[in-house]
Protein backbone atom coordinates (compact mmCIF):
# COMPACT_ATOMS: atom_id res chain seq x y z
CA UNK A 1 0.00 0.00 0.00
CA UNK A 2 1.30 3.46 -0.88
CA UNK A 3 2.28 5.62 2.12
CA UNK A 4 -0.11 8.56 2.49
CA UNK A 5 1.89 10.42 5.16
CA UNK A 6 -1.14 11.30 7.30
CA UNK A 7 -0.17 12.50 10.77
CA UNK A 8 3.38 13.41 9.77
CA UNK A 9 5.34 16.52 10.62
CA UNK A 10 6.04 18.94 7.78
CA UNK A 11 7.72 22.24 6.98
CA UNK A 12 7.15 24.52 4.03
CA UNK A 13 9.85 24.65 1.40
CA UNK A 14 9.66 28.44 1.08
CA UNK A 15 8.89 29.49 4.66
CA UNK A 16 9.61 28.63 8.27
CA UNK A 17 6.05 27.49 9.03
CA UNK A 18 5.73 23.94 10.38
CA UNK A 19 2.92 21.66 11.45
CA UNK A 20 1.34 18.27 10.82
CA UNK A 21 -0.60 16.68 7.98
CA UNK A 22 -4.18 15.77 8.87
CA UNK A 23 -5.73 14.31 5.75
CA UNK A 24 -4.96 13.40 2.16
CA UNK A 25 -7.63 15.36 0.31
CA UNK A 26 -7.32 14.46 -3.36
CA UNK A 27 -5.21 13.60 -6.36
CA UNK A 28 -5.47 16.15 -9.14
CA UNK A 29 -6.25 14.80 -12.61
CA UNK A 30 -3.41 16.55 -14.41
CA UNK A 31 -0.21 15.88 -12.46
CA UNK A 32 -1.35 13.47 -9.75
CA UNK A 33 -0.18 15.93 -7.09
CA UNK A 34 -1.29 15.03 -3.58
CA UNK A 35 -3.19 17.66 -1.62
CA UNK A 36 -3.09 17.64 2.17
CA UNK A 37 -5.06 19.29 4.92
CA UNK A 38 -2.43 20.67 7.28
CA UNK A 39 -2.50 22.10 10.78
CA UNK A 40 0.07 24.67 11.88
CA UNK A 41 2.04 24.31 15.10
CA UNK A 42 1.91 27.96 16.13
CA UNK A 43 -1.66 28.90 15.21
CA UNK A 44 -4.99 27.14 15.34
CA UNK A 45 -5.55 27.08 11.60
CA UNK A 46 -5.97 24.38 8.94
CA UNK A 47 -5.15 24.91 5.26
CA UNK A 48 -4.96 22.75 2.14
CA UNK A 49 -1.64 22.56 0.27
CA UNK A 50 0.00 20.60 -2.52
CA UNK A 51 2.61 18.05 -1.45
CA UNK A 52 5.24 19.84 -3.56
CA UNK A 53 4.93 22.87 -1.24
CA UNK A 54 6.09 20.97 1.85
CA UNK A 55 8.80 18.64 3.13
CA UNK A 56 7.40 15.69 5.07
CA UNK A 57 9.02 14.43 8.26
CA UNK A 58 8.45 11.91 11.04
CA UNK A 59 5.10 10.46 12.01
CA UNK A 60 3.58 11.78 15.24
CA UNK A 61 1.79 9.73 17.89
CA UNK A 62 -1.96 9.11 17.87
CA UNK A 63 -2.27 11.11 21.07
CA UNK A 64 -0.55 14.15 19.54
CA UNK A 65 -2.76 13.83 16.45
CA UNK A 66 -5.90 13.68 18.59
CA UNK A 67 -4.85 16.61 20.77
CA UNK A 68 -4.15 18.73 17.69
CA UNK A 69 -7.66 18.10 16.39
CA UNK A 70 -9.12 18.93 19.80
CA UNK A 71 -7.17 22.19 19.73
CA UNK A 72 -8.36 23.08 16.24
CA UNK A 73 -12.08 22.48 16.87
CA UNK A 74 -11.75 25.47 19.21
CA UNK A 75 -10.30 27.75 16.53
CA UNK A 76 -11.83 31.15 15.77
CA UNK A 77 -11.73 30.24 12.08
CA UNK A 78 -14.90 28.56 10.77
CA UNK A 79 -13.16 26.58 8.01
CA UNK A 80 -10.58 25.28 10.48
CA UNK A 81 -13.31 24.05 12.84
CA UNK A 82 -15.11 22.36 9.95
CA UNK A 83 -11.95 20.55 8.80
CA UNK A 84 -10.98 19.62 12.36
CA UNK A 85 -14.42 18.38 13.42
CA UNK A 86 -14.79 16.21 10.33
CA UNK A 87 -11.33 14.65 10.75
CA UNK A 88 -11.91 14.22 14.48
CA UNK A 89 -15.19 12.40 13.86
CA UNK A 90 -13.44 9.94 11.55
CA UNK A 91 -10.63 9.50 14.07
CA UNK A 92 -13.07 8.70 16.87
CA UNK A 93 -14.80 6.14 14.68
CA UNK A 94 -11.78 4.32 13.28
CA UNK A 95 -8.63 4.98 15.34
CA UNK A 96 -9.45 4.87 19.05
CA UNK A 97 -10.05 1.21 19.87
CA UNK A 98 -6.58 0.92 21.47
CA UNK A 99 -6.28 4.59 22.40
CA UNK A 100 -5.45 5.91 25.89
CA UNK A 101 -8.88 6.13 27.53
CA UNK A 102 -8.05 8.95 29.95
CA UNK A 103 -6.82 11.18 27.13
CA UNK A 104 -9.90 10.25 25.11
CA UNK A 105 -12.31 11.10 27.93
CA UNK A 106 -10.59 14.44 28.55
CA UNK A 107 -10.94 15.20 24.85
CA UNK A 108 -14.64 14.33 24.94
CA UNK A 109 -15.09 16.83 27.78
CA UNK A 110 -13.57 19.57 25.60
CA UNK A 111 -15.73 18.55 22.63
CA UNK A 112 -18.86 18.85 24.77
CA UNK A 113 -17.86 22.33 25.95
CA UNK A 114 -17.24 23.38 22.33
CA UNK A 115 -20.66 22.08 21.26
CA UNK A 116 -22.30 24.31 23.88
CA UNK A 117 -20.93 27.47 22.22
CA UNK A 118 -20.69 26.29 18.60
CA UNK A 119 -22.59 28.47 16.10
CA UNK A 120 -21.67 26.57 12.92
CA UNK A 121 -24.26 23.82 12.36
CA UNK A 122 -21.85 21.73 10.25
CA UNK A 123 -19.28 21.71 13.04
CA UNK A 124 -21.94 20.94 15.62
CA UNK A 125 -23.13 17.93 13.61
CA UNK A 126 -19.65 16.42 13.28
CA UNK A 127 -18.76 17.01 16.93
CA UNK A 128 -21.97 15.38 18.12
CA UNK A 129 -21.48 12.48 15.71
CA UNK A 130 -17.98 12.07 17.09
CA UNK A 131 -19.25 11.84 20.67
CA UNK A 132 -21.69 9.11 19.72
CA UNK A 133 -18.97 7.24 17.81
CA UNK A 134 -17.09 7.27 21.14
CA UNK A 135 -20.17 5.96 22.98
CA UNK A 136 -20.71 3.19 20.43
CA UNK A 137 -17.15 1.96 20.94
CA UNK A 138 -18.34 0.68 24.37
CA UNK A 139 -14.99 1.40 25.98
CA UNK A 140 -16.49 3.06 29.04
CA UNK A 141 -18.62 1.43 31.72
CA UNK A 142 -22.40 1.46 31.54
CA UNK A 143 -22.51 3.85 34.50
CA UNK A 144 -20.18 6.30 32.72
CA UNK A 145 -22.16 5.94 29.51
CA UNK A 146 -25.39 6.79 31.31
CA UNK A 147 -23.69 9.75 32.98
CA UNK A 148 -22.48 11.02 29.61
CA UNK A 149 -25.93 10.69 28.04
CA UNK A 150 -27.51 12.43 31.02
CA UNK A 151 -25.01 15.25 30.64
CA UNK A 152 -25.92 15.62 26.98
CA UNK A 153 -29.62 16.00 27.80
CA UNK A 154 -28.76 19.31 29.47
CA UNK A 155 -27.45 20.83 26.21
CA UNK A 156 -29.95 22.58 23.95
CA UNK A 157 -28.53 21.72 20.54
CA UNK A 158 -30.43 20.16 17.64
CA UNK A 159 -28.00 17.37 16.76
CA UNK A 160 -27.59 16.31 20.38
CA UNK A 161 -31.37 16.15 20.68
CA UNK A 162 -31.61 14.16 17.42
CA UNK A 163 -28.87 11.64 18.26
CA UNK A 164 -30.21 11.19 21.79
CA UNK A 165 -33.56 10.32 20.25
CA UNK A 166 -32.08 7.43 18.30
CA UNK A 167 -29.89 6.28 21.19
CA UNK A 168 -32.42 6.42 24.02
CA UNK A 169 -35.32 5.05 21.98
CA UNK A 170 -33.29 1.94 21.14
CA UNK A 171 -32.88 0.96 24.80
CA UNK A 172 -34.61 3.37 27.16
CA UNK A 173 -35.33 0.65 29.74
CA UNK A 174 -31.79 -0.74 29.56
CA UNK A 175 -30.31 2.54 30.73
CA UNK A 176 -32.27 2.45 34.00
CA UNK A 177 -32.02 6.23 34.39
CA UNK A 178 -34.79 8.46 35.71
CA UNK A 179 -33.27 11.44 33.93
CA UNK A 180 -33.14 9.65 30.56
CA UNK A 181 -36.65 8.27 31.06
CA UNK A 182 -37.94 11.77 31.74
CA UNK A 183 -36.10 13.15 28.68
CA UNK A 184 -37.57 10.33 26.59
CA UNK A 185 -41.11 11.03 27.79
CA UNK A 186 -40.81 14.74 27.01
CA UNK A 187 -39.36 14.25 23.51
CA UNK A 188 -40.66 10.97 22.05
CA UNK A 189 -43.52 12.58 20.12
CA UNK A 190 -41.20 15.23 18.65
CA UNK A 191 -38.72 12.51 17.65
CA UNK A 192 -41.52 10.65 15.90
CA UNK A 193 -42.50 13.82 14.02
CA UNK A 194 -38.87 14.34 12.97
CA UNK A 195 -38.57 10.77 11.69
CA UNK A 196 -41.83 11.04 9.75
CA UNK A 197 -40.58 14.23 8.09
CA UNK A 198 -37.28 12.55 7.22
CA UNK A 199 -38.44 9.10 6.15
CA UNK A 200 -42.20 9.34 5.54
CA UNK A 201 -45.05 7.97 7.62
CA UNK A 202 -45.34 4.67 5.73
CA UNK A 203 -41.67 3.77 6.27
CA UNK A 204 -41.83 4.69 9.94
CA UNK A 205 -44.95 2.54 10.44
CA UNK A 206 -43.17 -0.39 8.77
CA UNK A 207 -40.19 0.07 11.09
CA UNK A 208 -42.31 0.48 14.23
CA UNK A 209 -44.41 -2.60 13.46
CA UNK A 210 -41.49 -4.81 12.41
CA UNK A 211 -41.31 -7.82 14.74
CA UNK A 212 -38.19 -8.20 16.88
CA UNK A 213 -35.82 -11.05 16.03
CA UNK A 214 -35.73 -13.88 18.53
Amino acid sequence: MQETFIGHRFKFINSEKIGITLELNSLSNDNKAKKYSISYDNESKIDTVNQDQIILGEKISKIDFFLRLVRDIQSNDDQTREYASSTLCDFLEFDTQDFNLEVLENGIDIIIEQIKIEKNINVEQKLVEGIFEFIWLKRITKIKEIGLLERLTEIDKYYIWSYLGDEITEDVDGYNSEKLNDYYSKNIEKWKEKDILMYGEEKMNEYTNKPLCN
